[in-house]
């Protein structure tokens, strides 16, 4: 069975302008701080599939770039970077040995390389404080074939090392609010 982590993070020093700018939305959600630097907000539609949740992550990302990650485990894992009111940059990974990949990626061939996000995307994780060398390093590891030797999230963990997110692992908005019953 998987285990889901999914949540949109900030610069935990954006954190009053986040909160303010969720409050006003009225959208449920749940703040987390994920540790020294980063928070992490958690809302009912997790994976950001509703138009009005996508809005809403579009409008609070005026006032701070946010960076929506997901990783179920066995499936695959993804981000969406958000700054300006508009999606900047985009991965999503399917492994491939997963059963129910066909139904996930529709049309698209599993076993293809997911599109790169360009330099001029990428450039944009400059602004959650990634310096230069880590925006090379991630262009790298995104770029890099995918690790099929039977080790699920393997960039997935990676990715969470280069940002320093390690602590993303296993939050939900559902296992949040398992937790507070």
């Amino acid at each position: 069975m998987s285990e889901f982590t999914v949540g949109t993070l900030f610069l935990s020093r954006d954190r009053s302008a986040v909160a303010g700018a969720l409050a006003e939305s009225g959208l449920p959600h749940l703040i987390r701080e994920l540790n020294a630097r980063w928070s992490v907000f958690l809302t009912q539609d997790e994976w950001l599939f509703l138009p009005d949740t996508q809005a809403v992550v579009r409008q609070i990302s005026e006032s701070a770039p946010l960076l929506h990650f997901s990783h179920a485990e066995d499936h695959g894992w993804a981000f969406r970077l958000f700054h300006g009111g508009h999606e900047r940059a985009a991965f999503a990974e399917h492994y491939p040995w997963d059963p129910l990949v066909d139904l996930l990626v529709g049309e698209e061939d599993p076993h293809e390389a997911p599109p790169v996000p360009g330099a001029e995307q990428l450039i944009y994780f400059r602004l959650l404080d990634l310096e230069p060398e880590g925006v090379e390093a991630l262009a790298k590891l995104l770029a890099a074939p995918a690790d099929l030797d039977g080790i699920p999230g393997h960039r997935a963990d990676v990715f969470r090392h280069l940002l320093d997110i390690v602590e993303m692992d296993w939050i939900s908005y559902r296992s949040a609010v398992k937790t507070h019953e």
